[in-house]
Protein backbone atom coordinates (compact mmCIF):
# COMPACT_ATOMS: atom_id res chain seq x y z
CA UNK A 1 0.00 0.00 0.00
CA UNK A 2 2.61 2.34 0.97
CA UNK A 3 4.42 2.04 -2.63
CA UNK A 4 1.22 2.57 -4.27
CA UNK A 5 -0.87 5.32 -2.52
CA UNK A 6 1.88 6.31 0.23
CA UNK A 7 -0.04 4.78 2.79
CA UNK A 8 2.17 2.82 5.83
CA UNK A 9 -0.63 1.02 7.02
CA UNK A 10 1.60 -0.08 9.78
CA UNK A 11 1.36 3.38 11.41
CA UNK A 12 -2.45 3.05 11.80
CA UNK A 13 -3.44 0.74 14.74
CA UNK A 14 -5.28 -2.22 13.95
CA UNK A 15 -8.13 -4.20 15.98
CA UNK A 16 -7.26 -8.04 16.15
CA UNK A 17 -10.39 -8.60 17.45
CA UNK A 18 -12.53 -6.87 15.05
CA UNK A 19 -10.25 -8.66 12.16
CA UNK A 20 -10.31 -5.32 9.89
CA UNK A 21 -9.61 -1.59 10.21
CA UNK A 22 -10.68 1.41 8.14
CA UNK A 23 -7.92 3.56 7.11
CA UNK A 24 -8.54 6.92 5.36
CA UNK A 25 -5.69 9.08 4.07
CA UNK A 26 -6.12 12.18 1.67
CA UNK A 27 -8.89 11.09 -1.00
CA UNK A 28 -7.85 7.71 -0.44
CA UNK A 29 -9.91 4.83 1.66
CA UNK A 30 -8.71 1.66 2.43
CA UNK A 31 -10.34 -1.19 4.10
CA UNK A 32 -8.17 -3.12 5.67
CA UNK A 33 -8.93 -6.79 6.48
CA UNK A 34 -7.75 -10.61 7.67
CA UNK A 35 -8.83 -12.86 5.09
CA UNK A 36 -9.69 -15.79 7.82
CA UNK A 37 -12.33 -13.14 8.96
CA UNK A 38 -13.59 -12.85 5.78
CA UNK A 39 -17.35 -14.43 5.64
CA UNK A 40 -18.02 -12.58 9.03
CA UNK A 41 -17.07 -9.08 7.57
CA UNK A 42 -19.72 -9.48 4.98
CA UNK A 43 -21.50 -6.26 5.86
CA UNK A 44 -18.99 -4.54 6.59
CA UNK A 45 -17.02 -5.16 2.75
CA UNK A 46 -20.65 -4.15 1.30
CA UNK A 47 -21.09 -1.11 3.63
CA UNK A 48 -17.69 -0.09 2.52
CA UNK A 49 -18.39 -0.71 -1.22
CA UNK A 50 -22.05 1.07 -0.55
CA UNK A 51 -23.56 -2.38 -1.97
CA UNK A 52 -26.41 -3.36 -0.11
CA UNK A 53 -27.14 -7.41 0.74
CA UNK A 54 -23.45 -7.77 -0.57
CA UNK A 55 -23.01 -11.69 -0.11
CA UNK A 56 -19.28 -13.41 -0.48
CA UNK A 57 -19.91 -16.63 -2.65
CA UNK A 58 -16.86 -19.59 -2.73
CA UNK A 59 -16.08 -20.58 -6.08
CA UNK A 60 -12.66 -21.67 -5.50
CA UNK A 61 -13.40 -24.32 -2.95
CA UNK A 62 -10.31 -26.92 -2.08
CA UNK A 63 -12.59 -29.52 -0.87
CA UNK A 64 -13.84 -29.52 -4.61
CA UNK A 65 -10.70 -29.68 -6.14
CA UNK A 66 -9.39 -33.01 -7.94
CA UNK A 67 -6.08 -32.35 -5.73
CA UNK A 68 -7.53 -32.09 -2.86
CA UNK A 69 -6.05 -35.30 -1.06
CA UNK A 70 -2.49 -34.38 -2.62
CA UNK A 71 -3.26 -31.35 -0.92
CA UNK A 72 -4.18 -32.40 2.41
CA UNK A 73 -1.73 -34.99 2.94
CA UNK A 74 0.79 -32.26 2.38
CA UNK A 75 -0.46 -30.18 5.10
CA UNK A 76 -0.03 -33.17 7.55
CA UNK A 77 3.54 -33.44 6.31
CA UNK A 78 4.12 -30.00 6.29
CA UNK A 79 6.45 -28.88 9.15
CA UNK A 80 8.39 -25.89 10.65
CA UNK A 81 10.96 -25.67 13.29
CA UNK A 82 10.05 -24.25 16.42
CA UNK A 83 12.70 -21.79 15.74
CA UNK A 84 11.02 -21.17 12.43
CA UNK A 85 7.65 -21.01 14.29
CA UNK A 86 9.09 -18.64 17.29
CA UNK A 87 10.27 -16.10 14.40
CA UNK A 88 7.18 -15.96 12.19
CA UNK A 89 4.36 -15.87 15.51
CA UNK A 90 6.04 -13.74 17.97
CA UNK A 91 9.09 -12.35 16.34
CA UNK A 92 7.80 -10.63 13.25
CA UNK A 93 6.30 -7.33 13.83
CA UNK A 94 4.24 -7.77 11.01
CA UNK A 95 2.64 -10.48 11.81
CA UNK A 96 2.39 -9.02 15.78
CA UNK A 97 0.28 -6.37 13.94
CA UNK A 98 -2.46 -7.98 12.58
CA UNK A 99 -2.76 -10.79 15.09
CA UNK A 100 -3.46 -10.85 18.71
CA UNK A 101 -1.50 -12.61 21.47
CA UNK A 102 -4.30 -15.39 21.33
CA UNK A 103 -4.71 -15.91 17.68
CA UNK A 104 -0.26 -16.06 17.15
CA UNK A 105 -0.26 -18.92 20.31
CA UNK A 106 -3.56 -20.45 18.26
CA UNK A 107 -1.57 -20.21 14.98
CA UNK A 108 1.74 -21.26 16.64
CA UNK A 109 0.39 -24.56 18.27
CA UNK A 110 -1.54 -25.62 15.26
CA UNK A 111 1.91 -26.04 13.39
CA UNK A 112 4.04 -26.78 15.97
CA UNK A 113 1.54 -30.02 15.97
CA UNK A 114 3.44 -30.74 12.90
CA UNK A 115 6.53 -30.06 13.78
CA UNK A 116 9.35 -32.03 12.01
CA UNK A 117 11.87 -31.96 14.96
Amino acid sequence: MKEVFGIDVFAYPFDAEKGYTLIKEGNIELLLMKMEKLSELENVIGEFLGIEQFKIENRNVLGEKPYRFAMKAYKERFSLTEERLSEIYFKNEKVRHFYSETERKAFYDKWKRNEGV
